[in-house]
């Protein structure tokens, strides 16, 4: 099935920047970006902050414009946001880049949620809870590898330990480009057209010749002329 597919193709590509979040905010960035700054955990618990506000500021406008460019194009110009300003981040030296790179991660984050839910209740059709059930497990077991992989990475102090998390942000957008334009759940030209045009309301007011109303109906008048 077509919708199945594309709930898959949506699970898919939320569970992959999901890794990189989970891996970012509870693993490289207290650790690796932190430990090469020399910050106090003052400044990580600003930087954390950051990126939460730029997402939840932006969020307020990235929802409603989900509901006018559409979900698909939300995703993926929120992924490839996020994906650029993670390799901003990478290549930060300054604390000030930093917080830049996380305040524009948080942005291209915003219309995730926003965009990923509204195209999925509206290619699940009734089965929207059997949906929602597996994009939040994939949501979690993202977060939960992101988090896994990143610890063993920031053991080996390995300077591509960063650079790799650019790889599933890759294939986020790329997953998206697979969704078709629009959804159509279980298609709308099953919905009737409850709304009477001018040629419905003349049909309706002409009598049906085979009613039993109308045949008697026309025996009285036929004796009332008699």
């Amino acid at each position: 099935m077509r919708s199945q597919s594309d709930i898959g193709l949506l699970a898919v590509s939320v569970g992959l920047v999901e890794f990189v979040h989970g891996a970012l905010l509870f693993v490289l960035l207290p650790t690796l970006v932190a430990t090469r700054l020399g910050w106090p955990m003052g400044t990580i618990g600003a930087a954390v902050a950051a990126y939460f506000f730029a997402e939840v500021t932006v969020k307020l406008l990235s929802g409603w414009l989900v509901d006018r460019i559409g979900a698909r194009r939300m995703l993926l110009a929120g992924f490839w946001i996020y994906a650029a300003a993670f390799a901003g981040l990478v290549a930060s030296r300054q604390t000030w880049q930093v917080f830049l790179a996380l305040a524009a991660m948080g942005a291209g984050a915003s219309p995730l949620w926003p965009a990923a839910l509204t195209r999925l209740t509206r290619s699940a059709g009734p089965e929207v809870g059997e949906a929602l059930g597996h994009l939040f497990s994939l949501w979690l077991l993202g977060a939960g590898l992101g988090i896994g992989t990143a610890t063993l990475l920031s053991r080996t102090n390995h300077p591509v330990s960063l650079k790799v998390f650019i790889i599933p942000l890759l294939a986020a957008p790329t997953t998206v480009t697979r969704l078709p334009l629009t959804s159509n759940p279980k298609s709308q030209s099953q919905i009737p057209n409850r709304i009477p045009t001018p040629e419905s309301r003349i049909e309706s007011q002409i009598p049906n010749p085979e009613s039993r109303f109308y045949r008697s109906f026309s025996v009285v008048r036929l004796n009332n002329a008699k």
